[in-house]
């Protein structure tokens, strides 16, 4: 299980998992499409939850040593929340292709299982919360 951690504010808030056993070719309609599960995971943020947070876009960008970028995506409009019991959503991203893109692809590997890096760029909306105190 491959896994990445985002931060707001210098807090771990968020942490998307994806095991790569799971990824998937498939054909939509005639349309390639690379199949990505990926497991969503929102901490509340800050000691007493001071921090509050919506995540509001998930993307991507593919690419492989060989041919560098391929491909890129985003995954439908989220409006995510953090729970205060923190829970693996699951957040499925489908990757469009294109025959070239497949061809590249496909020559990049030379008959070999496909090797490439996933990049991941999550957008929040963030309120701190501040409350200042008089002595």
């Amino acid at each position: 299980m491959s896994e990445i951690s985002f931060a707001i504010a210098n807090r771990q808030v968020a942490t998307v998992r994806i095991d790569p056993n799971s990824v998937q070719g498939r054909d939509t309609g005639g349309l390639p499409q690379l199949y990505l599960p990926l497991k969503l995971q929102l901490l509340p943020a800050g000691q007493s939850g001071d921090i509050q947070y919506t995540i509001v876009r998930l993307a991507g960008t593919l690419h492989s040593q060989q041919i560098g970028e391929f491909a890129t995506f985003e995954v439908a409009p989220l409006a995510a929340l953090p729970n205060p019991t923190p829970y693996e959503r699951q957040q499925d991203a489908n990757v469009p292709f294109d025959r070239l893109r497949i061809r590249r692809l496909r020559d990049a590997r030379a008959g070999n299982d496909a090797h490439f890096h996933i990049t991941l760029l999550i957008s929040a909306y963030a309120i701190f919360e501040y409350i200042a105190t008089k002595n």
